[in-house]
């Protein structure tokens, strides 16, 4: 009947979350008190602060570009006001559990698109939230893996140079498995005598080769060696470590053969590794447009892609690689030259594009960022030259 349509029109027209759309409503309009009472009210409060304090950013930026000076500021004082928020709550938190504190950061969040709050700060930019010790915290357990977080660099760095673990004997490993839960259930308060800390057991390795592959239940056995292989090259930091050894290798090849084995004829046998070599890294790049569950249309996904500058960096790079092959299969000997001044400018690249592994390193990274940003602003001092010069 015409009474049951209307009602089931109506009941669609009904908001799960109405707390939400309300809180998004007053941040769209600018409406800082408004947007605090919703966010009083509504769930995931750490969530809807960062997504609010994101949505001002952009807001600020549009502001700005209609030459709104004072909008854009107020917009960009309410984003810090509300990353404010989100700081403190995370604090409170993590003061009282730091275990729950951790498996917070990286839950889904189903009323913000499933995105943890991690991901939430890495795209706001929230360099204040990502700062504090609980997320730093987080962030290093990842890092390290399985691994003690007090794994030493010395350790490390033998493996990475001569491919074989030859200190895994000398590693210890660790139950921490907090980083992995990413669907964790809701929070419950501490019982008397509970802990607030995560309690971790050390396991060291040994020459016994068990048939499963788990921690023993007892925390004072060790675990075997098979298992400490298989902790050691799944953890994060071992993965990177070998990729950029093998990026070592990748650029040595490519300098090798551009300098001393560029035939004339046709491509050698290291061109046609190093070309191997580009097919294995546009794949990866590949991987990292197309395999992303956050974003629901690939218009979104690709957009988001294109914002880290670095993303863009290598995609030039692997068109002038591609660039090159092309040139290098159609024109004749005579023309080589213009295939080695295509190859220099990947090469080029190539090797600008190892900058970005520096961004790990605590000392070096912030050094590097302050060289882009002075490259950056150097760049209008060099186009006001060539304007005198020409």
């Amino acid at each position: 009947t015409d009474k049951q349509l209307e009602r089931k029109a109506a009941r669609d027209m009904d908001f799960a979350n109405p707390a939400r759309e309300l809180f998004l409503w007053a941040v769209l309009m600018n409406k800082k008190e408004l947007a605090v009472l919703f966010w009083k009210y509504g769930k995931d409060h750490i969530g809807a602060a960062l997504t609010a304090s994101k949505m001002m950013q952009s807001l600020s930026k549009e502001a700005e570009s209609y030459e709104k000076v004072d909008i854009s500021q107020e917009l960009l004082e309410n984003a810090e006001y509300f990353e404010n928020l989100a700081v403190g709550v995370l604090n409170e938190c993590y003061q009282q559990n730091e275990v729950m504190s951790h498996a917070l950061l990286v839950r889904n969040l189903k009323t913000w698109g499933n995105s943890t709050l991690i991901s939430l700060a890495d795209r706001a930019g929230s360099m204040d939230f990502m700062g504090q010790s609980c997320c730093q915290t987080l962030l290093n357990s990842i890092w390290m893996g399985k691994m003690a977080k007090h794994t030493s660099m010395l350790k490390l760095c033998p493996c990475f140079l001569l491919v074989v673990p030859i200190t895994l004997p000398w590693i210890k490993f660790t139950s921490n498995k907090i980083y992995e839960q990413e669907k964790p259930t809701k929070a419950l308060p501490l019982l008397d005598g509970e802990s607030k800390q995560q309690n971790e057991k050390m396991y060291k390795v040994t020459g016994r080769i068990q048939n499963d592959y788990c921690y023993p239940a007892d925390p004072d056995t060790d675990i075997n060696i098979i298992t400490a292989f298989w902790l050691y090259i799944t953890s994060p930091i071992v993965k990177f470590g070998y990729y950029n050894m093998s990026y070592l290798v990748f650029l040595g090849l490519f300098s090798y053969f551009l300098l001393v084995n560029l035939q004339p004829t046709t491509p050698g046998a290291i061109e046609y590794l190093v070309w191997g070599w580009t097919l294995t890294i546009l794949l990866e790049e590949i991987r990292q447009v197309f395999f992303h569950d956050v974003y629901p249309t690939y218009l979104l996904i690709i957009k988001h892609y294109f914002e880290n500058g670095w993303n863009i960096f290598d995609t030039v790079a692997i068109a002038f690689m591609c660039l090159s092959i092309v040139l290098r299969l159609t024109l004749s000997q005579h023309h080589i030259e213009w295939v080695r001044m295509s190859y220099t400018i990947a090469l080029a690249m190539f090797y600008l594009r190892f900058l970005h592994t520096f961004y790990v390193n605590r000392d070096i990274g912030p050094k590097v960022i302050m060289i882009i940003r002075m490259l950056k602003d150097l760049l209008f001092f060099v186009l006001i030259l060539v304007v005198f010069v020409f």
